[in-house]
């Protein structure tokens, strides 16, 4: 099927591309974690370059927006992080101020 002038042709979807190295990919193993009325939240994986994508995708009435960002985690990873309470800005201090203090005992050690 040729498309007509600026009409999109629906082999060319942004979900038939890999991002990463831009060979073709069955949408059918793009993974849905999240779906709601209008949008999407989305892992595909490649097969030829075993890059991986997490994909958020809104849909409104004159567009469709979509964020892309490449990934190590696996799709098990998402579901398990994705209901998971942030970390606070305390515990961040915490951990930057253990992580200083070992510094400080392995420069001491050597």
């Amino acid at each position: 099927m040729v498309p007509k002038k600026n009409q999109i042709d629906p082999e060319d979807n942004f979900l038939n591309k890999c991002p990463l190295c831009g060979k073709r990919v069955d949408v059918e193993v793009a993974k849905v974690i999240k779906k709601r009325e209008n949008s999407s939240i989305l892992y595909l994986s490649c097969p030829h370059c075993n890059g991986a994508v997490f994909l958020a995708i809104v849909d409104d009435v004159f567009s469709t927006v979509s964020l892309g960002v490449a990934t190590d985690f696996t799709v098990e990873d998402l579901v398990r992080f994705k209901n998971k309470k942030p970390i606070s800005s305390d515990e961040l201090l915490d951990l930057h101020l253990a992580l200083k203090s070992k510094k400080k005992v392995i420069e001491r050690s050597r």
